[in-house]
């Protein structure tokens, strides 16, 4: 495939209209010596219809969690929920995801919003063919069996898969084609977002090549939004529109994919972007962020990075950054390059005006 071949198969086909509302979403979890882990703390994030955007972060910083959140699945009795999750369905209707009971969620997952989680391997029933796991989700859903059976044929040629497949069992698949059969389950129902978190996870380069394309062919042919969960730079420069790099429970920075890996604004992403390996630069030694992520149930007062950060300020110490919308038409990033602030939020005191204001007219 060619580069140019590349760059049209993986254009951005936005339509601008906002599909889902992340707004100070927490997730606690009590703990048993009475402390309080704040796993996710005060995220916020706009989803767009018809987009592919990614989410990033080191482990730990609150990603699965997240889009857990976002699909009410609840693992946990401990668990603590607060902020909002609005939905904008296709009749219309504005729903609070997170506001609604379990047998509410469940009517909303595979039907408006499909899953494909981490670990093929451990998602699907070793005792059941693909066929009957495809049709369970929809016959939960009110399809009829019959009509179900009719229709896994059709779901497993959209993600790349032959019909003699609907009558294997797991064990008789790759790891390439287990991750195709959980797509074909989670689109079953066409929902109008696909949350995928790690899917390519554990599988060769090729591999991976052909489950994102058949993302973004399932994008084009459905009209499907999809939100990419991924601690893999290569994966969302390849397949996303834009970008979400979470950091401690927190969102940091958003904007287009492109913009946001070559002209970073947060000093996390900058360290990010920087441990990413590349043939065509200079060879120089890649430096990785200093110190680790820290634990949940002790954040760190002010900036949550300030420990971990070359550009630290007295006041990231004590002073928690809002992520905001950048007031300038171009602001001077971190590697040193001039870029375009339209559509780039960033949570840092880097950008307030009162410390760079000057430097960023």
């Amino acid at each position: 495939m060619t580069d140019t071949q590349t760059q049209s198969l993986f254009a951005p086909r936005t339509s601008g209209d906002v599909l889902l509302e992340v707004k100070d979403l927490d997730v606690h979890f009590r703990l048993k010596n009475g402390g309080l882990a704040r796993v996710v703390d005060g995220a916020s994030l706009t989803v767009k219809r018809n987009e592919i955007i990614g989410i990033a972060g080191e482990s730990g910083s609150g990603k699965t969690t997240l889009v857990e959140a976002i699909l009410g699945i609840n693992r946990f009795s401990n668990r603590e929920l607060g902020g909002q999750v609005l939905y904008h369905a296709r009749n219309g209707q504005v729903m609070d995801l997170a506001a609604m009971s379990q047998n509410d969620i469940r009517r909303v997952r595979l039907a408006e919003i499909g899953y494909v989680p981490q670990g093929s391997m451990n998602s699907l029933s070793p005792t059941m063919r693909v066929a009957d796991q495809i049709i369970d989700g929809m016959v939960t859903h009110g399809v009829s069996a019959r009509d179900a059976r009719r229709k896994v044929p059709e779901l497993l040629s959209r993600v790349g898969l032959d019909e003699r497949v609907m009558r294997l069992y797991p064990h008789e698949l790759s790891g390439g084609m287990k991750q195709r059969v959980i797509i074909a389950i989670g689109i079953s129902m066409e929902p109008s977002i696909i949350i995928a978190d790690e899917p390519t996870t554990a599988l060769d380069v090729n591999v991976q090549r052909r489950i994102l394309a058949t993302l973004m062919r399932l994008r084009d042919e459905m009209g499907v939004t999809i939100i990419m969960v991924s601690h893999d730079g290569a994966v969302h420069a390849e397949l996303v529109d834009r970008l979400a790099i979470m950091y401690a429970g927190q969102v940091v920075e958003t904007g287009g994919v492109r913009p946001m890996l070559k002209a970073p604004l947060h000093p996390y992403t900058k360290g990010l972007t920087d441990a990413i390996p590349t043939i065509t630069a200079k060879r120089e030694r890649i430096e990785g962020i200093r110190g680790a992520t820290p634990s949940p149930d002790n954040w760190p007062q002010g900036c949550r990075f300030h420990n971990r950060c070359q550009f630290a300020m007295p006041q990231c110490l004590e002073i928690p950054p809002q992520l905001v919308q950048l007031q300038t038409e171009h602001v001077t990033s971190l590697n040193g390059t001039e870029t375009i602030a339209q559509d780039r939020l960033v949570s840092c005191h880097l950008y307030d005006p009162a410390v760079r204001g000057a430097g960023n007219d």
